[in-house]
């Protein structure tokens, strides 16, 4: 009897570790593959806020690249574009009123910066924003978010960004 107790337990065991391999290799496969279609096309991923009264051009937006997280940035590399695709927000606690906030490209050492779109958020709310084409941050240029002068100060909306990194 512990003889086929034991074979049970090995055979389970077995199988976790298959399962576990198999549920593992088709993401790390996938993710080869669209990296040996377009090799210059990295997958980023960043996160900022704004914050209601801070100046343009506000906060910059950390980007993390999937091909190494551990390096992420707020200044888009030389030699390369930033293609933005999608953008999440959540309004924190902190707004309790409707707060437009803007997402911009901005060259913080020349001084200059420009508004890609807005957006309202109203208290509690949360939302994404699919870009078709997506907006491009050049070399040199960082993603950006702040809000009006016009809502209370101290309110907080956390944002969360999907896009690319490209060669130019």
């Amino acid at each position: 009897m512990s003889k086929k107790s034991g074979l049970i337990v090995v055979s389970l065991l077995i199988g976790m570790m298959s399962g576990l391999l198999l549920n593992r290799f088709p993401q790390t496969r996938s993710a080869r593959a669209q990296n040996a279609a377009q090799p210059n096309q990295v997958l980023v991923q960043g996160h900022g806020r704004a914050v209601s009264r801070l100046a343009p051009p506000g906060e910059q937006i950390s980007l993390i690249p999937s091909t190494t997280p551990q390096r992420s940035f707020t200044v888009v590399p030389a030699g390369k574009k930033f293609v933005l695709t999608d953008v999440m927000y959540q309004a924190q606690v902190s707004v309790h009123q409707s707060v437009p906030v803007n997402i911009g490209n901005a060259n913080l050492s020349a001084g200059k910066h420009d508004i890609l779109f807005q957006f309202i958020v109203d208290p509690m709310k949360s939302d994404q924003v699919h870009l078709c084409s997506g907006y491009v941050i050049p070399a040199g240029n960082s993603l950006v978010a702040w809000t009006g002068y016009g809502p209370e100060p101290e309110q907080y909306v956390s944002i969360a960004v999907t896009g690319y990194l490209v060669d130019q």
